[in-house]
């Protein structure tokens, strides 16, 4: 007959090894969850030649309802001063866009900001760190700036001189495309130069961007390359670069941001993709989920290209061209 002290180890083991099979169930159970449900890494590896982030750097606020593509509620803009300083005509622009949208989230940059931003976003990419600390034209620092707040957190970057024209909501995308575009930008310039070629550009004081795209990415890798290129040609550092309006434009403005992203859509869709692509455009296109809108679109109020009044329909924004880094920067 079994004594007291033999139940008691009986059951001392039983309990064991029902314990043992419980967490077995609960490990197997876990690693079921976490192999088809799980979050699964969609970036592009061959997008940018610079490191970025393969995830957003800060957790994606849920506080905000989603916009139909996803884009974050936010708008970006940048300063080299205080707000509280700007002129009365800049506080009246920048006031357009948060009359005209009260439900999206609004900062402006100032240089320090920038700094810390960077230093907080780009904490695992030393050369981004860098690279963006040592520059000290602002002009320069105001192009970069602006790829890196959307790479890493998205939403719609905005020069202090665009005016917001339209409430976001209200842009009336079609949403077939809206659905699968991840970067959002307007044409700047479609026209014949004097020399013969063609020049169609994209619009860098307006872009609209989720975050973590890689064509964002590539232009943050395009422009840093460039930048790394130009204090090489002036034998100097990056903070000692002197860069022209020329410089400035074909460095780290509309043109390294156009040419980036014909790459980009270039080598995503395996064809070589061009002005022929998109010159004349009167309907929003989608390539490699890049939504190009009509010059009209951010690019109205201008002299050529087919540009019309900001008075149109079609006009979401307007650049206002006050151009205050100009009179700094010599034509050569």
């Amino acid at each position: 007959m079994a004594s007291e002290q033999d139940w008691s180890r009986r059951a001392a083991s039983s309990s064991k090894r029902w314990l043992s099979w419980r967490l077995i169930i609960i490990v197997l159970a876990l690693y079921l969850i976490t192999t088809f449900f799980g979050f699964r890494d969609i970036s592009s590896s061959n997008a940018a030649v610079v490191k970025l982030p393969t995830t957003s750097p800060c957790p994606k606020a849920n506080s905000d309802p989603p916009l139909a593509t996803d884009l974050p509620r936010k708008i970006w803009q940048t300063s080299k001063i205080p707000t509280i300083s700007l002129d009365d005509d800049d506080k009246r622009v920048v006031q357009t866009w948060l009359d005209r949208n009260p439900e999206y989230r609004h900062e402006i940059l100032t240089a320090g900001a920038s700094d810390t931003f960077v230093q907080d976003r780009y904490a695992s990419t030393p050369e981004i760190q860098e690279i963006f600390l040592q520059l000290r034209d602002p002009i320069l620092r105001a192009d970069l700036i602006r790829y890196l707040v959307l790479s890493a957190d998205g939403g719609i970057y905005n020069d202090i001189d665009v005016q917001c024209l339209q409430p976001i909501e209200n842009w009336g995308l079609p949403k077939e495309q809206t659905d699968k575009a991840s970067v959002i930008v307007g044409i700047e310039v479609d026209r014949k130069l004097e020399d013969g070629s063609w020049r169609l550009g994209f619009c860098s004081w307006t872009i609209m961007a989720k975050p973590n795209h890689p064509a964002i990415n590539a232009s943050v890798s395009w422009v840093l390359n460039n930048l790394k290129a130009l204090a090489a040609a002036q034998k100097t550092s990056i903070g000692g670069i002197k860069a022209s309006r020329e410089d400035v434009i074909a460095t780290t403005g509309p043109r390294a941001f156009s040419q980036s992203l014909y790459a980009f859509m270039s080598q995503s869709t395996g064809t070589k993709v061009s002005y022929l692509n998109f010159t004349g455009l009167v309907e929003p296109k989608l390539v490699a989920g890049v939504l190009v809108l009509p010059i009209n679109s951010f690019g109205s109020g201008q002299a050529h290209s087919g540009s019309g009044s900001p008075q149109d329909e079609s006009a979401l924004v307007q650049h206002l061209w006050k151009g205050s880094w100009k009179p700094s920067h010599p034509d050569q």
